[in-house]
């Protein structure tokens, strides 16, 4: 007597199981594989396209005319912007003084945080130093030997203001900004004989509505504006409140 034993069925029916669970395994292992891939590769995308300011002092913020201006050279107007509004900061919250900086105000087409209004100022003063400056040696205006001695003075002062930690992130230099305070008592020069012939009064706060887009012309000399600049650096945090954002 012989006994038959139907198995054969189950037994495929196990041994597809197994197949299919070692597939959904492998799956699942390359699915994993595949995210901690793509997490890896945007950490390092992010990381590479963080802006770190201080391998940035020689890209050109601002060009008037054939001059332009570095980050480094720029950030003499950074620091006295930033200093001048700090103190109103401080005031406004001394135990928190970004607060103010992160302010919004609403004006209409003119609206904006502090920050950013901070940036467009610093670039005006900037600009408008770089065209009265072309303008005062157009029209013959030379410094004397008291003022040169003056713009020594100040440059002095002001670097003696900086922080270690200040002159390694701006990479000003005492010769960079004597440069910059020679030019400025240059303009105030021109500016105290012409503002009436000219009416140069108020100027630089009218000064960002003369630049339209990246590419303008403002008192015949064309301006042109690294956006990328304004878009990274973020004002209030660059020589002041350097370990909070």
């Amino acid at each position: 007597m012989f006994v038959k034993f139907e198995f054969s069925e189950g037994y495929n029916g196990m041994m597809n199981r197994k197949k299919y669970n070692k597939i959904a395994v492998i799956i699942c292992f390359i699915c994993v594989l595949l995210l901690i891939c793509y997490v890896f590769y945007m950490k390092r995308h992010n990381e590479k396209n963080i802006f770190i300011y201080e391998e940035h002092l020689d890209d050109i913020v601002v060009t008037v005319g054939n001059q332009p201006v570095t980050l480094k050279e720029f950030g003499y107007y950074i620091f006295k912007m930033e200093n001048k509004i700090q103190e109103q900061a401080l005031i406004y919250n001394p135990k928190d003084p970004m607060d103010y900086w992160n302010t919004h105000f609403s004006a209409g087409a003119n609206s904006g945080y502090i920050f950013e209004y901070a940036w467009d100022y610093a670039l005006a003063d900037c600009i408008c130093d770089l065209i009265f400056s072309k303008k005062a040696q157009e029209a013959g205006y030379s410094l004397s030997e008291d003022e040169y001695k003056q713009a020594k003075t100040k440059a002095e002062e002001l670097y003696a203001m900086l922080s270690t930690e200040q002159i390694k992130k701006t990479g000003l230099t005492i010769d960079l900004i004597r440069k910059i305070e020679e030019r400025r008592l240059l303009v105030q020069l021109y500016t105290k004989s012409s503002i009436e012939e000219n009416e140069l009064s108020g100027y630089i706060d009218n000064i960002m509505a003369c630049i339209s887009g990246n590419n303008s012309t403002v008192m015949t000399f064309e301006v042109i504006c690294n956006e990328d600049m304004k878009k990274n650096i973020r004002m209030g945090n660059i020589t002041v409140n350097c370990n909070k954002k």
